[in-house]
């Protein structure tokens, strides 16, 4: 499997796309219990008197832990200074914690001191070996300083970003001041630009695909009904043919019918009386309703 590179540029910067991680202060000899934290700029003084401490978060910085830090560089807008001499300006990872409201000459924070007084013990507070040195010689300008070391090692190990310093080497007397992060013009505050990449394993392609067939669809089949087979032909029974009619005798008619004599009454019957009725005399029964006075009766 083959690794893919991406390659990313991050710009830091306060204000900006939300973003609130810088921290910066400075710190000065001549009041070595001052802190500064609040002003709208820092400082850097020949000969190691003012130095300025600064600090980006990186925290969302990345788009992956895993990455590798090709460049990064710090930009300070100078606002001011105290003559047209040039300063020959370095930056030092600083290896101490400190902070932005509490860092002065003698501590980096309350009740915690420097190991030497305005953050100077090489191994200790910084890393002797400046990353980058730069000559500021005018006004109203950004000046980058390289600072990809400190990055790269942040980036692996986050836990250790305590920000750089600002020194200035003693061949002339000159300040310079620079916009802070509290700057009321967000475009002169102090920006980290940071250009890094990242490297991806190529996924396995998925095999080809094949389409499929177009589904026709088809209607439901409804089953016939079942078959009932016709019973087996048997055949018809054989044929039996009616016996031969054989003719009953010849009718022989009776003997011719001969009618009786008429009847003739005989004159000598003298017939019977005349029967008289006779009368029987039944007596009447009437049937008298109930009186109401004496109860039923009847009356003959």
């Amino acid at each position: 499997m083959t690794p893919t590179t991406l390659s990313y540029r991050t710009t830091l910067k306060q204000g900006v796309d939300d973003y609130t991680g810088t921290t910066d202060t400075w710190i000065n000899l001549w009041l070595s219990d001052g802190n500064y934290g609040d002003r709208k700029d820092i400082a850097v003084r020949a000969s190691d008197v003012q130095a300025s401490l600064v600090r980006f978060d990186l925290s969302d910085a990345f788009v992956s832990p895993n990455v590798d830090v090709h460049l990064a560089v710090l930009s300070l807008y100078v606002l001011k200074h105290s003559n047209d001499n040039p300063l020959q300006v370095s930056v030092h990872q600083v290896l101490l914690p400190w902070e932005e409201m509490e860092a002065t000459w003698n501590e980096a924070r309350d009740g915690v001191p420097w190991f030497a007084p305005g953050c100077n013990e090489a191994g200790q507070d910084l890393v002797l070996q400046p990353m980058s040195t730069v000559s500021v010689v005018h006004l109203d300008d950004y000046f980058h300083f390289n600072i990809t070391d400190a990055v790269r090692a942040w980036a692996q190990n986050p836990e250790s970003n305590f920000g750089v310093v600002f020194k200035a080497n003693p061949q002339v007397q000159v300040r310079y001041d620079f916009a802070s992060s509290e700057h009321f013009v967000t475009a002169k505050h102090p920006k980290l630009n940071i250009f890094y990449s990242v490297r991806y394993a190529t996924p396995t392609p998925p095999p080809t695909y094949t389409p499929q067939p177009t589904y026709t669809w088809e209607p439901t089949h409804t089953p016939l009904e079942t078959y009932t087979p016709l019973p087996t032909f048997t055949g018809l029974p054989t044929y039996t043919p009616d016996p031969t009619y054989t003719p009953g005798p010849t009718y022989t008619p009776g003997p011719t019918y001969t009618p009786r004599p008429t009847y003739t009454l005989d004159p000598s019957i003298t017939p019977t009386a005349t029967n008289t009725p006779i009368f029987i005399h039944l007596p009447i029964i009437s049937k008298r309703p109930k009186s109401k006075t004496t109860g039923a009766g009847y009356l003959h």
